[in-house]
């Protein structure tokens, strides 16, 4: 079966100590999941869940709200952040069923509509490698802080900048996704900040002496 996109979600059932709204990790995950899936409206979507060491009923959470014709869960024993991200690039690259890709964690809530997202990647291709939802405050009270010339792109009505780096909840095509996977696995080693430096090379990262 084909698919618009392929998301591959990791989970992990500790809760960061910042938080404070929530009380449990679950409650959280099912928050942010809720707000995933209502983001996917008019887009045919398969969902791979990585579960790192989560009990049961994280399981039964996400069986509840995804048919189980798109689903596929994949559990692991504590392997941690940096390896479920590893999990991520090869069953996108290798697995997925769709031309794009997405990485998704397990803290992010979503007020827009992912279809937007997919379309302004697919329209764009020629010039849009990854894009991300997620837009950080550091962009708007200092302009001058990463030091380099932010490129603006505006697609129904929506603004999208181009920065250097990034998380690791992003969407891509596989075709990228094979390109870049090498950059892409020196995130356990370097961080997503240095990783995505690489990739966009907005900021020099290495210099010789």
């Amino acid at each position: 079966m084909s698919y618009d996109l392929s998301i591959a979600l990791r989970i992990y059932p500790r809760l960061s100590k910042e938080h404070f709204f929530f009380k449990s990790k679950h409650d959280l995950v099912e928050t942010c999941l809720d707000s995933l899936i209502k983001s996917l409206n008019g887009i045919k979507y398969e969902l791979i869940t990585i579960l790192d060491n989560c009990p049961q009923d994280y399981k039964e959470s996400i069986r509840r709200r995804v048919d189980h014709n798109n689903l596929r869960i994949i559990e692991t024993k504590g392997i941690g952040n940096a390896s479920t991200f590893l999990s991520q690039i090869s069953l996108l690259r290798d697995h997925a069923n769709s031309e794009y890709v997405y990485f998704a964690e397990d803290d992010y809530y979503y007020i827009g509509k992912m279809k937007e997202m997919l379309e302004f990647s697919i329209e764009n291709s020629d010039v849009v490698d990854f894009v991300t939802p997620y837009d950080h405050l550091d962009y708007y009270i200092n302009l001058e802080f990463h030091g380099y010339k932010m490129n603006v792109m505006e697609y129904k009505d929506r603004m999208w900048k181009q920065v250097g780096s990034t998380t690791c909840t992003f969407m891509t095509s596989r075709k990228i996704l094979e390109e870049t996977s090498r950059v892409l696995k020196y995130y356990p080693l370097i961080g997503d900040y240095l990783m995505w430096n690489l990739l966009t090379r907005k900021n020099p990262v290495l210099k010789s002496t």
